[in-house]
């Protein structure tokens, strides 16, 4: 039995310069790793904001990987360290823009639909099947998709392709709507996953999202 990999500071920048299947196995290391802790910062900086708190983590873990494929990364601090760093610097970045944005529009009452599409713009999964993302980019992430299993390939077709509203389909299944959020949430951490785990797909999305 082949026994489970040590990852060490030096093992995951090696791996992340090594192949395609390596750099995949360090980055979802770095994911399942310091999410947790991460998750667990950002929260209350940005209470109620699950999303953009899951988007920020896994941008911060782009930015570690591209330092590290151009030699820039020092080491001055941990990977965690540095990584965590940049989801504090990024949730206060985010705060004080949302806080300029209010400052320049008034208060607008959003009604359901509004909430949800509100919801959507903060959701990367949203931004990568918009019909402004190119053909590249949306035969990448039906290929992920393919991936995940039955009911939450459904799920994800029916919220973002579909443009199904939660309820209808809290109402289709027989359950609530709040648990229709909590199975989407972990369809998308599970897409999020398989992401971060293949590098190609990453940079495609990184790309076309520019």
């Amino acid at each position: 039995m082949k026994e489970p990999k040590t990852w060490t500071d030096e093992t995951v920048i090696e791996s992340i310069l090594g192949s395609q299947e390596k750099c995949g196995e360090a980055l979802s290391f770095l994911w399942h790793e310091l999410r947790p802790a991460a998750l667990g910062i950002m929260r209350p900086m940005l209470p109620g904001d699950e999303a953009a708190a899951d988007e920020i983590f896994d941008q911060s873990i782009l930015v570690f990987k591209s330092k590290v494929e151009r030699g820039v990364f020092r080491g001055d601090s941990s990977i965690g360290t540095f990584i965590i760093g940049i989801c504090k610097l990024s949730c206060i970045h985010r705060r004080s823009r949302e806080k300029e944005q209010q400052a320049r529009r008034p208060t607008v009452p959003a009604g359901p639909d509004e909430l949800q599409l509100a919801d959507a713009a903060e959701d990367p999964l949203a931004s990568l099947v918009s019909s402004e993302a190119d053909s590249l980019l949306k035969n990448t992430l039906s290929s992920l998709m393919a991936r995940l299993g039955e009911n939450c390939r459904g799920l994800l077709i029916q919220y973002y392709f579909e443009q199904k509203r939660l309820r209808d389909m809290a109402e289709a299944r027989g359950i609530g709507e709040q648990s229709i959020k909590n199975a989407l949430h972990r369809c998308r951490e599970k897409l999020r996953n398989l992401l971060l785990a293949d590098p190609t797909a990453m940079k495609t999305a990184k790309d076309s999202l520019q």
